[in-house]
């Protein structure tokens, strides 16, 4: 990777700890860590760390349509993730055609792919996030639609 300009950052502990600890998962440097965070593609030895393209806007629809058409959940409703024991909250936001938008723009048809982006991990999306203005886990009210019909 070409070095355009070096810059000495001070973090706190426990966030050079955090970069330490998924630079070692991922088997990344700490630098390529921050590059993927930031939204660039790291490429290899010799090449500069380029920004990704943006996501295809993709025409089928997502897992939470039926939540949108039955008025459980709308367009633009916030979504909540949170591991309290992890000391962390995901937000996202119910997207056009039941997709899910994270802060970052990134767009994802079902609940546990987002989910996964947000921790690095598997994770069942449907249990892990909550609808906001109910307060339910969208698992709970997709079994709420389902028992309605």
């Amino acid at each position: 990777m070409r070095m355009v300009a070096s810059v000495n950052v001070q973090l706190p502990a426990e966030v050079d700890a955090a970069l330490g600890t998924l630079a070692d998962k991922f088997n990344l440097s700490r630098e390529e860590v921050l590059q993927r965070v930031l939204g660039f593609s790291v490429g290899g030895p010799g090449q500069a760390a380029v920004p990704k393209p943006a996501p295809t806007t993709v025409a089928k629809d997502g897992s939470l349509v039926a939540l949108i058409d039955a008025g459980s959940i709308a367009v633009g409703d916030p979504l909540i993730f949170e591991r309290p024991r992890a000391g962390q909250v995901f937000t996202a936001v119910v997207a056009d055609r039941g997709w899910i938008e994270l802060p970052d723009g990134s767009r994802f048809a079902s609940p546990s792919p987002a989910a996964e982006a947000c921790v690095g991990g598997s994770q069942s999306g449907w249990e892990c996030w909550t609808h906001d203005a109910s307060g339910k886990t969208l698992h709970t009210l997709r079994d709420e639609l389902k028992r309605r019909h």
